[in-house]
């Protein structure tokens, strides 16, 4: 839901893609903003995989990396949630 209330960042972004895709050689296929908004999850996503840079290499890349950087998030928002939560108490 938070991904969809960006999506004029989005489109942008989406947008630029395209008009990069196009003179790349060979040229990518275009995107689709609802695709994107569909796909949450890097994992689930092919764009960074045809790039040129070794993207699925990375450290960050890694499904256990990327738990581990979900996990992380979480667990601060919910202390953020929890000092909310005293205040307004």
């Amino acid at each position: 839901q938070a991904l969809k209330s960006r999506s004029e960042a989005i489109r942008n972004a989406v947008k630029k893609y395209n008009y990069a895709a196009v003179m790349l050689k060979p040229p990518r296929p275009p995107l689709d903003v609802q695709t994107v908004l569909d796909h949450v999850y890097l994992g689930q996503f092919d764009l960074l995989r045809e790039s040129c840079h070794n993207i699925a290499e990375k450290p960050w890349a890694h499904a256990t990396a990327r738990e581990a950087t979900t996990a992380y998030f979480k667990l601060r928002r919910s202390h953020e949630e929890v000092t909310q939560v005293l205040v307004e108490a």
